[in-house]
């Protein structure tokens, strides 16, 4: 995907990994055909389109890499889901599948397993839903179907100091639940955009849910008893179009500050639901200069990098990888803090970068929410990134940066969300390779 354009390099991320899940989803429910364009097709994405397939799905796949959902009705065979190491697939999968009286099977990996389910199973439960565990927290088996809770007007309280894909869960669920429904949800929420992303997708297919919020609670109403896409031709299919990746985008632009390289990321959306586009404030508060070509593209001008100081990472966790390795590289020390939510993703990731961090000699000190790094310079070291996609992203960016480099096992585990990372690596130095001998 790259190419050297006057020796400055340039590369498209992939298709939002978050995005596809709940595109996937939608599409597979709607009343009516509908294609959606360009998805990302990683290890994540393929566990969630295996788990509707295994639902009875109808679905084709193109050579261009399109998938075509059609209308179905699920039978009431027992069913068994492997979800892999995908949180999202089990949790958003897990609200679909309590919408019918046929017993579910839900499973995954030791990591997946041992991420915190249970508010979402108790939430399940209070709507109707039968959820038993198995196998010491390895094995899940779920059996709806749920309903409106007549005795509880004020709404159903849903937790989200730990994640919004419990409440994502439900707004995708009970849109298909007779109602009317109610959500409440306690300010502030962990991971809020991801919730907004759900909103806007659930919107964009034709589904009616409005929200208000007052400095203590959101409020989530949903009209009940929906299809997606139930308006327009039966016959004719509705076409949803994949946006690309700001949280994958976010290790490109990273890597570039790190080598003092120019970079243009391609395709990706300036008004963008996703909160990762935050990393644009970011790299300028690190003082990075970065600014919108006029033919779209974000482009990135390397500068001298200093620690802003105190970071919040309360609506963007998945940040967390990338920017702590630009805060290792950067004068000064940076606070990273708000991040509670970071000890239960695929790996505890505040302990892992703190350990890895401490490996190649960066002075750091974990925090319950966060991590406070004092910049300096790296040196070689062999380090584990736990099977975390986004940790092992994250620590071959700070090879770049690093004489001697540094020896990241598990590299094949970044196709969870950037399939083909390392090759676009390559091409970056290849770029810059190019551009030393030209000088």
């Amino acid at each position: 995907m790259m190419g050297s354009v006057g020796l400055v390099a340039r590369m498209t991320p992939p298709a939002s990994k978050s995005e596809t899940h709940r595109a996937f989803i939608l599409a597979a429910m709607a009343a009516r055909p509908c294609v959606v364009e360009q998805p990302l097709l990683s290890a994540d994405c393929l566990a969630t389109l295996t788990a509707l397939e295994a639902l009875g799905a109808r679905v084709q796949r193109s050579d261009q890499g399109d998938v075509a959902f059609f209308p179905f009705e699920p039978d009431g065979s027992r069913v068994a889901i492997d979800c892999g190491n995908s949180a999202t697939t089990l949790r958003l999968i897990a609200g679909q599948v309590a919408r019918w009286p046929k017993r579910v099977s839900l499973g995954g990996d030791r990591s997946l397993c041992s991420r915190p389910h249970k508010p979402l199973w108790e939430l399940l439960e209070t709507l109707g839903a039968r959820v038993e565990v198995f196998d010491a927290g390895r094995r899940f088996e779920l059996e709806g179907p749920i309903g409106r809770q007549e005795r509880d007007m004020e709404g159903l309280e849903v937790p989200a100091d730990i994640s919004s894909q419990y409440a994502s869960s439900l707004v995708l669920s009970l849109a298909m639940v007779p109602g009317p429904h109610r959500l409440r949800l306690r300010e502030p929420i962990s991971s809020a955009p991801y919730l907004q992303m759900t909103l806007s997708v659930a919107r964009d297919f034709g589904l009616h849910v409005v929200v208000s919020s007052d400095d203590q609670w959101v409020q989530i109403e949903i009209e009940g008893g929906q299809r997606p896409l139930a308006t327009g031709e039966r016959n004719t299919p509705a076409r949803y179009g994949v946006e690309r990746d700001w949280s994958s985008a976010a290790f490109p632009l990273v890597a570039a500050a790190l080598l003092g390289q120019p970079l243009q990321v391609l395709g990706l959306r300036r008004d963008s639901a996703q909160g990762d586009r935050a990393i644009v404030d970011q790299l300028r508060s690190f003082g990075g200069a970065v600014r919108w070509g006029s033919d779209g593209s974000l482009c990135f001008d390397p500068a001298p990098l200093r620690s802003p100081g105190t970071i919040s990472l309360l609506d963007t966790p998945d940040l967390f990888p990338p920017l702590c390795v630009l805060a290792a590289c950067s004068s000064g020390v940076t606070r990273f803090q708000g991040g509670a939510a970071l000890r239960h993703k695929e790996s505890d990731r505040i302990a892992v970068m703190a350990s890895a961090l401490a490996q190649v000699g960066i002075v750091c000190q974990p925090l319950e929410d966060g991590l406070i790094v004092e910049g300096g310079t790296p040196h070689t070291a062999s380090v584990r990134c736990h099977g975390d996609h986004r940790v092992q992203m994250a620590l071959s960016v700070l090879s770049l940066a690093t004489p001697g480099g540094i020896a990241v096992d598990e590299p094949g585990c970044v196709d969870v969300s950037f399939p083909g990372f390392h090759a676009m690596l390559d091409a970056m130095m290849n770029t810059m390779a190019t551009e030393r001998k030209a000088s």
